[in-house]
């Protein structure tokens, strides 16, 4: 874990990001496993940010690393294509029940955790819907011997 202090104030950049998504401090507190008092102290500039922080705040945000240091986030119409996939794959707002279900299993898992393991899971049940049995011969097909 990297544990220097980045040099600058993209603290304003995460209050901004977090405005732009249209989260609380307690929500996005929770996506971290957090408290939301660390993301007000964090915002106010009396937490440093460490590289690791900056990458954790970026995944609980939709973004990359280097948007939270390189500015606060531009209108939709503005944004790289890049940063526009990074939007549409954001977080959705309304929790899902199997999700929030999900959470009080394992409360100690950080949030960013949780959500990986999650979209893990769902890709495993879209990999055994693909196994499908084999289609049923056509009619007038002529059949091989076995």
């Amino acid at each position: 874990m990297s544990k220097d202090t980045v040099k600058g104030a993209p603290r304003q950049f995460v209050r901004a990001w977090r405005v732009y998504r249209k989260l609380s401090q307690e929500a996005l507190a929770d996506r971290l496993g957090v408290t939301h008092g660390l993301i007000s102290q964090i915002e106010r500039g009396i937490t440093g940010l460490t590289h690791d922080r900056i990458e954790s705040l970026a995944e609980a945000l939709g973004c990359a690393p280097a948007d939270i240091l390189s500015g606060p986030p531009r209108s939709p119409a503005r944004l790289s294509a890049g940063a526009r996939m990074r939007t549409a794959a954001a977080p959705a707002e309304e929790p899902d029940p199997i999700v929030e279900a999900f959470s009080r299993l394992l409360p100690h898992l950080p949030e960013a955790r949780r959500q990986r393991f999650l979209a893990d899971l769902q890709d495993a049940a879209r990999l055994e819907g693909l196994e499908e049995p084999a289609p049923a011969p056509r009619a007038g097909a002529r059949k091989t011997s076995e």
